[in-house]
């Protein structure tokens, strides 16, 4: 119809390697594609070393494009013997044992005491992806600095999504915690997007960024935050540590947060449309 705006979907997962906090599976792939989606940014897709990483499920399940990269060489825990009914075990929301061990940057700096389950963990990859229906081009990567307390190299993935003709800049990301340095991870992911084409721009960055909404629009000004609502954890979220942040050029026409507790995060999904304010 003339005069109406070509509109996108786009959602945001942390699907933590696909298990829960014992190690046990969930469907990856069946769970990414009802999101209903037609770019699914994920964070913590689990590569192991042989077969599709969690987020290549979801693509396969989606009939769509992947695009990773890796975050943090690691292991993902095996089903635990002694698993429970809960997503964890009890007492292990902060800092516990959920079943996913991040092998530190350099060999100086290797486990000393490493969990009881990290010998017969599956070792692979800790990953960030975009998952595609749409056509890709223009794929990057940008550093966000290693910070001595976190093992992750952390990186901006972005790539150039073609809609309707017109290229809408999409990017993801994993932010280390607050305790660990983020400001300075933030303080890259806004040089970055500034050159990226700024707030202004068609362009939505978004993933796991392990901070409050408030704090996420102080550390980057002028983008607009366009799902609010607590995300974590999942099964009693009180904290909203998942966010897509929009520039001027797209028109946010709804945000939601996603019911879906596989993971310890809440999906969320916005729908955009191109032209902006």
């Amino acid at each position: 119809m003339a005069g109406v705006a070509p509109s996108f979907s786009l959602a945001s997962w942390n699907v933590h390697c696909g298990v829960d906090g014992w190690g046990r599976p969930f469907d990856v792939g069946a769970l990414g594609a009802d999101l209903g989606a037609d770019i699914v940014l994920v964070q913590e897709s689990w590569r192991p070393s042989s077969g599709l990483s969690s987020a290549g499920i979801i693509a396969e399940a989606m009939g769509a494009e992947l695009v990773e990269t890796v975050l943090a060489p690691g292991r993902r825990g095996r089903p635990h013997q002694d698993a429970g009914p809960t997503w964890h075990q009890p007492g292990s929301t902060f800092g516990g044992d959920h079943s996913l061990y991040l092998d530190p940057p350099t060999a100086s700096t290797q486990r000393s005491n490493p969990p009881a389950r990290y010998d017969e963990a599956e070792p692979g990859d800790w990953c960030i992806a975009i998952v595609s229906k749409l056509p890709v081009v223009n794929v990057r990567t940008f550093p966000l600095g290693q910070l001595r307390r976190d093992a992750a190299n952390r990186q901006l993935l972005v790539v150039d999504a073609v809609i309707d003709g017109r290229p809408v800049t999409v990017a993801t990301a994993h932010l280390a915690h607050l305790t660990q340095g983020s400001h300075r991870q933030f303080r890259a992911l806004r040089h970055t997007l500034r050159g990226l084409g700024g707030p202004r721009s068609a362009t939505v960055a978004g993933g796991d960024m392990n901070c409050w909404g408030p704090l996420v629009s102080l550390q980057v000004p002028r983008w607009r935050r366009a799902v609010r609502g607590p995300t974590w954890p999942a099964w009693r979220p009180h904290s909203q540590l998942d966010h897509l942040l929009v520039g001027g050029g797209l028109r946010v026409v709804s945000g939601e947060v996603v019911e879906e507790t596989a993971s310890d995060h809440l999906p969320i999904r916005v729908v955009l449309e191109l032209g902006g304010d």
